[in-house]
């Protein structure tokens, strides 16, 4: 059951982080000449470092 469970949230964290990095990725377009996109950048560096469980 608990292997169910690690599936379908995976797929759901997995899911959520497509949409999420969408967003992020025309945000970065928006700001790509800004120094917003270094930020940015940094940002979903940071995120994508969090060990999903």
């Amino acid at each position: 059951m608990t292997k169910v469970i690690k599936i379908l949230s995976g797929f759901y964290i997995h899911h959520f982080f497509k949409k999420f990095l969408l967003k992020l990725k025309n945000k970065i377009n928006q700001f790509k000449y800004s120094n917003l996109h270094k930020q940015q950048r940094c940002v979903c560096v940071e995120l994508l470092r969090i060990p999903i469980t």
